[in-house]
């Protein structure tokens, strides 16, 4: 459907692959995010000589581990994206107190058998301490916007994020309904995502 929202709205959509890398430089010499955040926007604006390289007209959206993949793209490099839509994003990813114990390829991504996954607790991986830096250094924060489902198995750690990104006074749009990890509610939600990031 998202096609049909982007004719809607005039915009180009650009959907590359990156497997099950969360978005990350990965030990075994993938580098996932140097491709979405750097080789990807300038192929595409090279490629597609209409669009914009204005940080306000770029948009970065994903959910799940596209959710957490966006928003670690918009948080490191905000010179880039000025819009970040998440929906059911897996956030915590360094505690992870609401899902299994570490998966079996993070060693392969993150490069170190995972005891804990507290040991990425404070990394460029660690959305919480993004947000934190981000505050901080008092940078221009992209415009946000995050949406789970009540039924969704990672509300818990949305409802966490959204507190985190308020204890930080990072502006943010939270919302949550009913709805859960399935594609009927990502593409109900991308369009109120659509809605609220691209009005001027």
């Amino acid at each position: 459907s998202i096609e049909r929202y982007a004719c809607q709205y005039g915009i180009a959509v650009v959907m590359p692959e990156v497997g099950r890398s969360w978005y990350t430089d990965t030990a075994y010499e993938a580098k996932y995010f140097t491709f979405i955040t750097e080789e990807l926007p300038t192929f595409c604006r090279s490629y597609l000589k209409g669009m914009s390289d204005k940080r306000e007209d770029t948009l970065i959206a994903g959910n799940s581990m596209g959710g957490y993949g966006a928003m670690k793209a918009a948080l490191l490099c905000p010179d880039t994206f000025g819009l970040c839509a998440c929906l059911s994003g897996s956030f915590d990813i360094t505690r992870r107190r609401h899902t299994p114990a570490p998966l079996p390829e993070w060693k392969a991504i993150f490069g170190f058998d995972l005891e804990s996954t507290l040991d990425l607790e404070g990394s460029c991986h660690d959305l919480y301490a993004l947000a934190r830096r981000s505050a901080a250094a008092g940078t221009s924060c992209p415009k946000l916007y995050l949406w789970c489902g009540t039924e969704d198995g990672l509300i818990r750690a949305n409802r966490e994020f959204h507190e985190i990104l308020e204890t930080f006074g990072v502006e943010h749009h939270y919302e949550e309904s009913k709805g859960d990890h399935t594609w009927q509610w990502w593409d109900l939600h991308i369009r109120d995502a659509l809605e609220y990031l691209l009005e001027k």
